[in-house]
């Protein structure tokens, strides 16, 4: 397995990097899910350990440095990518349920409060980075669809709600989009384009003002 070495770069060295599987290891290297990652290794309770969840994560954040936007498309990054697969520590090929499986595990309420605290963490050692992150922050809301069958009468995804936004387009119509899940307010500082503060939320919540725990930790790292 790829063992990653620590070392300083600045933000604009970072942005310069060309190659993904760099970008990778230094993506990694920020995030500390240790925590987390224990927890799940606890909870395995001895059984077989073919893919680890160390492995699962990686590969995961993988797929987002990389830009691939479906399990099915980051299983086949991997198949074809053996420097990815070393990077993070792939010795048997995952299928799309091992995935399946993982992510309804992150889901659990306890270890959502892990994820976030693995983000927050991130925040917060980028402020040491970046003095002047949080100065100028804008807020925006993207609406993201359940995965529950939305035509059902009763719904499996209970917490969601529908959602209808209106855009105009530039030859003066306008275009209505409904959905069926959630809303989620990303807050991004406007100097270097980068997440501080999120709440996700039912889509058909207001979205001003925002008011979650979330938002509040984004408030402490543009103080």
């Amino acid at each position: 397995m790829h063992v990653i070495q620590k070392s300083l770069l600045s933000y604009e060295h970072f942005l310069a990097e060309g190659d993904d599987n760099r970008r990778l290891v230094k993506v990694l290297e920020s995030l500390d899910a240790d925590v987390l990652i224990a927890k799940l290794n606890r909870e395995r309770n001895r059984r077989r350990d073919k893919y680890p969840y160390r492995m699962l994560w990686n590969t995961l954040i993988a797929g987002k440095v990389y830009g691939i936007a479906t399990i099915s498309g980051l299983v086949r990054e991997l198949s074809r990518n053996p420097a990815l697969r070393e990077i993070c520590g792939v010795k048997d090929m995952p299928r799309a349920y091992h995935y399946s499986r993982f992510i309804t595990k992150l889901a659990k309420a306890e270890n959502q409060e892990l994820l976030l605290a693995i983000f927050h963490g991130a925040v917060e050692e980028l402020k040491e980075l970046l003095p002047d992150l949080g100065e100028s922050v804008a807020v925006d809301g993207t609406g993201i669809s359940s995965r529950c069958n939305r035509y059902a009468k009763e719904k499996s995804d209970k917490e969601a709600g529908w959602g209808v936004r209106k855009k105009r387009l530039s030859d003066g119509s306008e275009e209505t989009k409904r959905w069926y899940g959630y809303t989620v307010m990303l807050a991004v500082d406007t100097k270097y384009e980068l997440p501080i503060g999120f709440e996700v939320v039912a889509a058909n919540v207001n979205e001003n003002p925002p008011t979650s725990s979330g938002f509040g930790r984004c408030e402490e790292a543009s103080s």
